[in-house]
C-alpha cells in the first residue's frame, strides 16, 4: 500500500497501484517547473487489474470555502485541470528524454501513447459547492465533467470528477482527513 499527502487529505492506494506524487518529483520541481506557468497533475498512477490503466488525478479541498469558490468552479476550474493534464503529457515527454531515471517514467509513456482508453483523468474535489438544490454538487459534478471532457478530446474521452470518497473506494483509493497536527 501506498499513502501520499495533498494539503490536508491522506490517500492510500491499495497494492494494484503504482502511484507518484507528481508535482514532487525531482524532474519535475528542478526541471520542468523551471518554466513559468507549468502546473502538473498532484498524482500519477498505474492501476493494474486486467489491463494497466494510467490516471491522473488533481486534489482539490474545499472544505470551509465553498461559498467562496463558486465562481471558480462555475468558470475557471475545468480550464485549470485541463491546462495540469496538458502540462503533465508535456512533462512526462520530456522527463522520459531527460530523467537519470527513464525506466521510471517508461511505463507511464507506453502507457500515454497506447490509446484514447488507456488514461483516465481525475478530479477529486472535496467539499464541493452546492447550489440551492438538493443533489445539485452531484449536478455540478455532471456540468464540470463534461467541460473538462471538452477542453481534453485531443486526449481522452475519460474524464471524471469525483466529490464523494466512495467513487474512489472502487478503484482501491481511500482518503482521510488530517487532523491539524497531522498535516505537514
Amino acid at each position: 500500500m501506498t499513502t501520499l499527502r495533498e494539503g490536508k487529505l491522506e490517500f492510500s492506494f491499495d497494492e494494484s497501484w503504482t502511484v507518484l506524487k507528481y508535482d514532487d518529483q525531482p524532474e519535475y520541481r528542478n526541471k520542468i517547473e523551471k518554466l513559468d506557468g507549468t502546473k502538473a497533475v498532484d498524482f500519477i498512477g498505474i492501476y493494474s487489474t486486467t489491463e494497466p490503466l494510467q490516471y491522473f488525478l488533481e486534489i482539490k479541498d474545499f472544505t470551509g470555502y465553498e461559498t467562496e469558490n463558486k465562481r471558480r468552479i462555475n468558470s475557471d476550474l475545468a480550464l485549470e485541470f485541463a491546462l495540469k493534464v496538458r502540462d503533465t503529457v508535456a512533462g512526462l515527454v520530456g522527463v522520459s528524454k531527460t530523467s537519470s531515471e527513464p525506466e521510471k517514467w517508461q511505463e507511464h509513456l507506453q502507457l500515454l501513447f497506447k490509446n484514447d482508453s488507456s488514461l483516465k483523468v481525475i478530479l477529486f474535489v472535496k467539499g464541493m459547492p452546492t447550489f440551492g438544490r438538493p443533489g445539485s454538487s452531484k449536478n455540478q459534478a455532471d456540468v464540470l465533467t463534461n467541460a473538462i471532457k471538452g477542453k481534453l478530446k485531443w486526449l481522452t474521452s475519460r474524464v471524471q470528477v469525483v466529490d464523494s470518497l466512495q467513487n474512489l473506494e472502487r478503484i482501491g483509493v481511500s482518503v482521510k482527513q488530517l487532523s491539524r497536527g497531522d498535516t505537514d
